[in-house]
């Protein structure tokens, strides 16, 4: 089972997989449930995420970093190269498929997503990756998140905006910026060497009551949302997701394998896209 997970987590199906939730709960929520699970945005956000996880993957084997996941993609290239061939076909098939609009905001997408990891954007007079940026950097991250499996859904299925489906994706945004908040944990020794001033560095030990609190203050949020928007059982069940996410912070440690945050953080974000996909089909079914 380790080995199999390994091998999902550092060949970046996992990430891949967790997308592909995320755009298919949008979906649902937007359309219905039924529709195809090899719908054109579906694949394409899948093979886009193979091609850009691998890609990022295969240039740091280059550089000889020294981490747990380095060493795998250094013992496992072929494999590397493969996926992200296979990202690369999904991601020039599908995109064909995509209306003007959402390939207009691909394209800025796409220089986000290379700019978190190549010096493409200038910043006081000087060329940084985003990844460099700090306390910036999980804020970034998150959006483009949100924008590719939340906004780009909304944008190429032209699906109506409402005050409610606003609030839904400001939530998931916050879900998604606390995980990636939590991913910086394991990155404090190497953060704090390049004298990159993350969350976890500049708050220490605090860091995980402050999520707590922050938590907290979300399931309010949601708990208000329930009776405002018509005590729709989909808050009941982020409610959830949100409460098992307080449990994943009593197990973050900085001392957890690189492999612990990629299959349990990031794992995080599937299981949130399984419940309320579930909570939505059976919604649908009852009435």
């Amino acid at each position: 089972m380790n080995k199999l997970l390994t091998y999902l987590g550092f060949s970046s199906l996992w990430a891949a997989l967790c997308a592909y939730s995320l755009v298919l709960l949008t979906i649902i929520v937007g359309q219905g449930y039924r529709i195809s699970y090899f719908h054109p945005l579906l694949m394409f956000v899948f093979g886009s995420t193979l091609l850009v996880y691998n890609a990022h993957n295969y240039f740091k084997v280059r550089k000889r970093i020294s981490t747990q996941r380095n060493a795998w993609n250094l013992s496992h290239t072929f494999n590397i190269i493969c996926w992200g061939a296979v990202g690369f076909i999904l991601a020039s098939v599908f995109v064909f498929h995509l209306h003007r609009n959402g390939i207009s905001l691909l394209i800025i997408l796409t220089v986000l997503t290379l700019s978190y990891s190549y010096p493409l954007l200038r910043f006081n007079r000087s060329r940084v990756a985003l990844k460099s940026m700090g306390i910036l950097k999980p804020f970034l991250l998150s959006l483009v998140w949100v924008a590719v499996t939340f906004l780009l859904p909304i944008v190429e299925l032209a699906i109506p905006l409402s005050p409610e489906l606003v609030l839904r994706g400001a939530i998931r945004w916050i879900f998604i910026l606390i995980l990636c908040i939590l991913f910086d944990i394991k990155d404090i020794q190497v953060d704090s060497e390049k004298g990159i001033k993350t969350f976890p560095i500049l708050l220490g030990t605090r860091l995980l009551d402050f999520l707590h609190r922050v938590i907290n203050g979300v399931i309010l949020l949601l708990g208000a949302a329930f009776f405002y928007f018509g005590m729709h059982l989909f808050y009941v069940v982020q409610i959830l997701a949100f409460l098992l996410l307080k449990i994943m912070l009593r197990r973050i440690r900085p001392n957890k394998s690189e492999l612990f945050y990629v299959i349990n953080v990031d794992g995080m974000m599937l299981l949130y896209s399984i419940l309320l996909i579930i909570c939505t089909v059976l919604t649908t079914w009852l009435h």
